[in-house]
């Protein structure tokens, strides 16, 4: 009896959280860049919108970044993001980008290109948790950002050549 007892309230509890997906909203800025050999530093501002009446942390992840169809390397979220319930979040992500061999040529053609804006694409599988319950979700994510957007201008970057 005691056994049916706690599968009945831990089935009742399991279907009381309904999980619904986050919503990425958009990047508010990106601040702190340096490039350093074949690395790119800095901290992105997010908004994440997260319906669910559970905080949920993403853990740090590493995931593949590509601008225009080019790929560039690794995009490492280097700390733990906490979502706060039923909220849109204003994040400052710290990440590093291990930049591919010989990525710099691809990166002046993009700067060169002359345009405004850039397709940026995110795919990867990131790790969460909820209340001790970890999950693995994958991520295919394509935004078209506009450089103002970004908070970048290119006459400012600093790059290491």
């Amino acid at each position: 009896m005691k056994k049916l007892f706690l599968a009945t309230a831990l089935a009742l509890s399991v279907s009381a959280c309904s999980y619904t997906n986050v919503e990425f909203k958009g990047i508010n800025g990106v601040s702190n860049s340096s490039f350093k050999s074949d690395n790119l530093g800095a901290t992105v501002n997010l908004s994440i919108e997260n319906p669910n009446n559970f905080k949920i942390k993403i853990k740090p992840s590493i995931l593949d970044l590509s601008v225009n169809g080019i790929y560039l390397g690794k995009v490492e979220l280097t700390q733990k993001v906490k979502l706060d319930k039923k909220t849109t979040n204003q994040l400052d992500v710290p990440v590093q980008v291990h930049l591919e061999k010989g990525i710099f040529m691809k990166l002046m053609s993009i700067a060169m290109s002359g345009s405004n804006g850039i397709n940026l694409n995110v795919k990867g599988d990131v790790k969460g948790s909820v209340g001790g319950f970890g999950k693995k979700e994958h991520l295919d994510f394509t935004k078209s950002v506009s450089l103002k957007e970004l908070g970048i201008d290119l006459n400012d970057l600093k790059l290491p050549f």
